[in-house]
Order: C-alpha cells, then structure tokens, then sequence
C-alpha cells in the first residue's frame, strides 16, 4: 500500500511539474504567475533532493538548496 501511496505521489508531481514549466515558459501568462510557477519549481526541487538524500541514507542541512 505504501508503495502504491508513493508512486501516485510521483505521478501527481510530474503532472504538477510539468504544469508548472508549461507556466514558467508561457510568455503569455502574468510575470507574476510565471515567476510564482519558477519558484514552485525551485522549491519542488528542493524537496526531491532532500528526499532522494534521505532514501540514500544522507542528511542534508535544511539550508541546502538545489544546484
């Protein structure tokens, strides 16, 4: 169940990303949606690589930031 649990959090997230992108790239949209839509992508990179760290057994400071 588990892992049936993250693997549709996957999914929704590479939905939720590729949204976003389509967001951040669209000349058209506000350049405040775009910008929000950049920082949400930042932010959710973050989040993975922090989580891609722990599932390897590091621990990364809060502070670190996605490169």
């Amino acid at each position: 169940m588990l892992e049936g649990t993250i693997n549709l959090l996957r999914q929704k997230s590479l939905a939720a990303v590729e949204t976003l992108v389509e967001v951040a790239d669209d000349k058209q949209s506000p350049a405040g949606a775009r910008v929000s839509a950049a920082r949400s992508l930042i932010d959710h990179s973050n989040l993975w690589s922090r989580m891609l760290a722990l599932e390897h057994g590091e621990l990364l400071p809060e502070n670190q930031v996605f490169q």
